[in-house]
């Protein structure tokens, strides 16, 4: 029996040959995706394997049943989607980041997969990108707080603006008040001289 190196290799010098097994038609109608489906259709000319019509799916074109689903480094892949997930992955299996993972989280998981010894597929150097996404963070980090200080500034800025418009304001009642008392009582005056 072959070693599973071996097979790893079959398998990729058999998916260098392989066609590319496009759906019929895809490149006509852009609402067809590429993916493959099997052509049903009477005449159709790729499912009667006519030449130039594209290569119809057939169990020769397999790779070895023994590295189906396998990395190329010939581990399972486990999909890991938080720390608990974790816990699935083996010694002969590799940790796949899910793509919906946020940054935070995704550091939380990859310090863990460093510490556990954990293969990680999807990720190249681990350690190299936990220093580079962590200077990332205390850079956006850092230029926060600065907005947040020149924001609490602007703010307090305009509220001295405010509480001196209202001492303005208050100022500016108080004379017009004294000016209407005086007129008020200037026309009182008028009004008991003349009886």
């Amino acid at each position: 029996m072959k070693s599973t190196q071996q097979l790893l290799a079959i398998r990729k010098e058999r998916k260098e040959h392989q066609p590319l097994f496009i759906r019929q038609d895809a490149y006509k109608k852009k609402r067809l995706s590429d993916k493959w489906t099997k052509p049903k259709g009477m005449h159709s000319k790729l499912r009667r394997s006519k030449r130039g019509r594209g290569a119809l799916v057939k169990v020769g074109y397999g790779t070895p049943q023994a590295v189906r689903g396998l990395s190329r480094e010939g581990l399972k892949v486990v999909s890991v989607s938080s720390l608990n997930d974790l816990q699935k992955v083996g010694k002969e299996a590799g940790a796949m980041l899910s793509s919906t993972l946020g940054e935070k989280k995704k550091l939380t998981v990859l310090k863990a997969c460093v510490e556990h010894h954990i293969k990680v597929l999807n990720v190249k150097d681990p350690a190299a990108y936990l220093k580079a996404a962590e200077h990332k963070l205390a850079v956006k980090k850092k230029s926060h707080e600065e907005q947040q200080k020149t924001k609490e500034d602007k703010k307090k800025v305009l509220e001295q603006k405010a509480s001196e418009k209202k001492k303005e304001g208050s100022i500016e009642k108080k004379i017009e008040d004294e000016e209407k008392k005086a007129v008020e009582k200037e026309e009182k005056d008028k009004v008991l001289t003349h009886k």
